[in-house]
């Protein structure tokens, strides 16, 4: 994974990359990105790692940015970014792992807790920010709600939205909850199809709680 923090917010902007080579295409979206959303760019700090020598020619290339180099090898000097790396990979391990996934689940839905875990992290207040980032980057707080956060790893029913269900057939599929659809209305969750081994994105969840052995809808 690798990523970048906003330095003022402490928004955090990560991708699953195959190799160092391509940060400068993940640097180059994250600029276009901020470019988009009205924001400027003004200094990118770096390691002095040969794989962000594109980096550097991009930024040359687009004109305005200034680049703050640390030496090699010194990752105390990038010390945010470094810090925010250990918390959420801690935070993604520990949800998969109390999810009580397989193997092959843990696999699977790696990514997909890193993601989850970076939202937390946006939504959430710090020892360094009382105001989340996403609030700080967008200057408003998130349509997000306490009550919209779900267990990451929990077994609920998703409705099957088809017209054509005939009555008294199954309208519901047991489905896990791996994540939210950020960009859409709070309440929309990815859930992890067992038998398709796919993920959709669905708000049509029945949510639910053992209260004295009874089954209570919230």
């Amino acid at each position: 994974m690798h990523g970048a923090v906003d330095d003022f917010s402490g928004k955090m902007f990560a991708q699953f990359l195959s190799s160092k080579s391509q940060m400068t295409k993940f640097a180059e979206k994250v600029i276009k990105k901020c470019e988009g959303e009205k924001r400027q760019v003004k200094f990118i700090q770096i390691d002095g790692g040969g794989e962000n020598k594109g980096i550097e020619d991009l930024v040359e290339d687009i004109g305005g940015i200034t680049i703050e180099k640390t030496p090699p090898y010194t990752p105390q000097y990038n010390g945010r970014i470094e810090r925010r790396f250990s918390v959420i990979i801690s935070m993604a391990m520990a949800m998969i792992w109390s999810a009580g996934f397989t193997k092959d689940m843990k696999k699977r839905t790696f990514n997909l807790a890193v993601e989850t875990a970076i939202f937390f992290n946006d939504i959430a207040p710090t020892t360094r920010n009382k105001i989340p980032a996403y609030a700080l980057w967008n200057n408003k707080p998130s349509h997000w709600k306490i009550l919209d956060l779900k267990e990451f790893g929990r077994i609920r029913n998703v409705k099957i939205k088809d017209k054509y269900v005939k009555k008294g057939n199954e309208k519901g599929t047991p489905m896990i909850m791996v994540g939210y659809v950020q960009n859409a209305p709070a309440g929309t969750y990815r859930m992890f199809n067992p038998k398709t081994k796919r993920v959709i994105s669905s708000d049509s969840i029945t949510w639910t709680r053992l209260n004295d052995g009874k089954s209570k809808e919230i």
